[in-house]
């Protein structure tokens, strides 16, 4: 389905005229995302590459005010530490102190903490009152480190790496997961990766729960490379999805998935673990191809249960094309089926970032994949695309940034997708890429698409020039990461 070319006026219209807020409906609330209470989700962009003034690839993140006309440019958050650290890599917004306005959270994977290089750290700035400001409150920066959690830094733990905020046990305050893909259990030296939950209290994160591996297989696995959340288990709250893209299955790197659900003590199993051997029969086919590289969670086929959508993006029907896997649960802890979504041709690397949503409003959920790598027919080499997977994922939208039109190559268009009522419209799309063009230096953009009746219409790009001042650099990767 092409992208129709509608004026801005006629998408403003057809905008106002939207009388049901539309969000992901994976059952449970999503995280507070409305900065300014017009009843909008607000946007932050990871720009992990940005240099400070004396210091390079320190990162920062941008931060967005959205309304029916566009986004707003509203804040740089610049940590400005000592250079390297990749802060922005991931970002979440959500209300850690319960303030009712919402926090921002920045993983820093590659931050030397004490002497550890790449230990990592999330940088949390958190609303506070503030009668000098405009809006009545101001952020205040902290940061969280491993220590905080569980035991102390190790080289390598890359704390941070990625982060999801969720309602995980329903108080109304937002938490925070974090995954430390490269962590080992203490005392050891297995690599397998940890996830840590910070609680949400009404004096901001505190540490609250540490997620390990549990089975065999997990040495060196990346656990907490990739992190999401969805109600798996039908209880109205989001459960803590894990991705753990170099899990070992019979010999095999083939990597898995697992759900965890808070059970009012802990985070206990809800999907065990899932791989995609048949069987848990693996083979050198499945090997190193990153199952687990991202996941999303909602009812794709309609049935009124919850599916796990993990991303394969090295997986082969050609070399790297890549595959999202749908396992589609009883809503009760048990996988019932799956089956394999591919779509685009070539190494485009086919679930690479993912979000679910219901964007056309039918009532049942649809999924954004990205294929960052994509080369559309006659469109410039490795630009990338995303693909809008809706009516039971069999239907699809094809984006790409000649939309725009944006004829730069490799831009990496879909190595990050995030939906939410961002324009009024219903279900409305940001997709990053990271290496985009802004004038003739490729320091990445994000590209945003107004919902209009199930289909996205081109809108805004925005990129690190919307801020007064801000020069464009590059290789600063903005849109390498988005809250969602």
């Amino acid at each position: 389905m092409n992208t129709p070319k509608l004026p801005l006026s006629a998408f403003l219209l057809v905008s106002s005229l939207a009388a049901l807020i539309a969000l992901p409906s994976t059952g449970a609330a999503a995280p507070n995302r409305d900065i300014d209470g017009d009843g909008l989700d607000d946007l932050v962009v990871g720009i992990p590459r940005d240099n400070d003034d004396d210091d390079a690839n320190t990162g920062s993140a941008a931060v967005y005010l959205s309304s029916a006309a566009g986004f707003d440019p509203m804040e740089l958050l610049v940590p400005r530490v000592h250079g390297g650290e990749r802060a922005g890599f991931s970002v979440a917004l959500g209300d850690f102190n319960c303030d009712t306005i919402p926090d921002v959270a920045m993983g820093a994977p590659l931050d030397q903490v004490y002497n550890f290089e790449e230990a990592g750290r999330v940088f949390i700035y958190s609303s506070t009152p503030d009668a000098e400001a405009p809006e009545g409150w101001s952020y205040t920066r902290s940061s969280l480190i491993r220590s905080d959690f569980y035991a102390p830094e190790e080289a390598g733990d890359r704390f941070g790496r990625s982060v999801v905020a969720a309602d995980f046990d329903g108080d109304g305050c937002d938490d925070l997961a974090i995954g430390a893909p490269g962590a080992s259990e203490q005392g050891t030296t297995d690599n397998t990766g940890l996830a840590y939950i910070a609680r949400g209290t009404a004096g901001g994160l505190t540490w609250w729960q540490n997620i390990r591996p549990d089975v065999a297989g997990g040495e060196d696995a990346r656990f907490g490379f990739s992190l999401g959340r969805g109600d798996m288990n039908e209880d109205g709250l989001d459960d803590l999805l894990i991705g753990a893209p170099t899990w070992v299955v019979d010999g095999e790197t083939v990597g898995a998935a697992q759900v965890r659900t808070f059970d009012g003590n802990a985070f206990v199993h809800e999907l065990a673990l899932v791989t995609p051997c048949d069987d848990a029969a693996c083979t050198n086919d499945e090997n190193w191809h990153w199952f687990g590289w991202s996941l999303a969670a909602g009812d794709f086929d309609g049935d009124g249960h919850p599916d796990l959508a993990v991303g394969w993006p090295g997986k082969n029907p050609q070399p790297e094309t890549g595959t999202v896997e749908i396992f589609e649960t009883d809503g009760a802890g048990t996988v019932i089926d799956n089956r394999a979504v591919s779509c685009g041709s070539g190494p485009n690397r086919f679930g690479y970032a993912m979000v679910s949503g219901d964007v056309d409003s039918d009532g049942v959920d649809d999924l954004v994949v990205g294929a960052p790598y994509q080369t559309q027919v006659g469109g410039p080499n490795l630009s990338g695309a995303a693909f809008v997977l809706y009516d039971g994922l069999i239907q699809r939208q094809t984006l790409t940034p000649m939309d725009y039109p944006d004829m730069a190559d490799k831009q990496r268009f879909g190595n990050a997708v995030s939906l939410g009522n961002y324009l009024g419209g219903g279900t409305d799309l940001v997709v990053g890429a990271k290496r985009a063009k802004d004038g003739n230096i490729r320091g990445g953009g994000a590209y945003t698409y107004g919902n209009v009746n199930g289909v996205m219409v081109t809108s805004q790009k925005l990129g690190i020039t919307d801020f007064a001042g801000e020069p464009a650099l590059a290789g600063a990767h903005f849109g390498g990461a988005l809250s969602f």
